[in-house]
């Protein structure tokens, strides 16, 4: 490909619009013109915020650059946890992303997270390699994906507290028409504790493509939350659940926070998976605190 001056990508991107629509061709042509030499990373976000007047494709291209890092934080988790000859066996020679806006197209993204679990399972083991995405996710709050080991005294009447002040602020409505605030207020995706469990429903990422939608692959397509593996759920190559062990991690590190210590929970399913139109994890609650103690 011919490289591009500033105002040539601006032309481009206005008739690649013009022609495509607004979705993620564009998108991936978008990151594209990344990999040209005379093209400002900058500029570019400034000129695709100009013509992007579609909210849903603002968010879709958001979240090309959130977690952009993630594989690097993986490297340095996997290094920190499982020592060096064994990172070296899954990443070693591998260019990895580290900042939050890459060259990778979402199909690339896809193949590289393909790859490194392949390698991950090969080299050591997949139980191995979600707990090292279960750290990756405390890195968020822990530079070195370790959490508090403080043991906090709370009762289940603090935990209650609690699951109702996330669930206050459990959804972004920015964009979103009453018809989709109403279905996600509803109790259905509010996270909730049953018995000594903790349940965690995520919200859709696009949430009102997601209810519009009738096709199931489409419908988890647009509820999938993670710029590594969610085009795998339209090729229909998926990357496997174990994946998602980053979102268990993340889903259950402000619980971790709240009781000061390490807690089990598994992934009941998620929309990478076929018949699953939502992620939902499951927390458990401290045999202690279950006991009143």
């Amino acid at each position: 490909m011919t490289k591009l001056t500033k105002q040539e990508v601006a032309v481009e991107l206005d008739r690649l619009m013009s022609e495509t629509g607004k979705n993620m061709e564009t998108i991936n042509h978008y990151i594209s013109l990344q990999k040209q030499e005379d093209v400002d990373i900058k500029h570019l976000i400034q000129v695709i915020s100009k013509y992007v007047d579609d909210a849903d494709l603002r968010m879709e291209l958001g979240l090309h650059g959130f977690c952009a890092c993630m594989m690097s934080r993986l490297s340095k988790v996997t290094k920190r946890m499982y020592g060096k000859e064994v990172w070296e066996q899954i990443f070693g020679g591998l260019e990895i992303p580290k900042t939050g806006w890459t060259s990778l197209t979402m199909i690339e993204r896809q193949d590289f997270a393909l790859s490194i679990q392949n390698k991950f399972a090969s080299v050591a083991s997949l139980d191995d390699y979600k707990r090292a995405l279960e750290a990756v996710s405390r890195t968020w709050v822990s530079k070195d994906g370790s959490i508090g080991t403080t043991k906090k005294e709370v009762t289940l009447s603090d935990l209650d507290a609690f699951i109702r002040e996330c669930n206050e602020n459990h959804v972004n409505y920015h964009g979103t028409d009453r018809t989709a605030m109403e279905e996600f207020d509803s109790e259905k995706w509010k996270t909730r504790r049953e018995g000594s469990k903790i349940t965690v429903v995520q919200i859709p990422f696009l949430k009102q493509k997601y209810l519009l939608e009738t096709d199931e692959k489409m419908k988890r397509y647009y509820a999938c939350r993670c710029p590594w593996v969610r085009t795998s759920i339209l090729k229909g190559e998926t990357v496997s659940a174990s994946f998602c062990h980053c979102s268990l991690g993340y889903q259950k590190q402000g619980f971790e926070t709240f009781f000061g210590r390490e807690l089990d929970a598994r992934i009941v399913r998620t929309v990478i998976e076929d018949g699953a139109l939502e992620c939902v994890f499951e927390i458990d609650i401290p045999d202690d605190v279950m006991m009143g103690h």
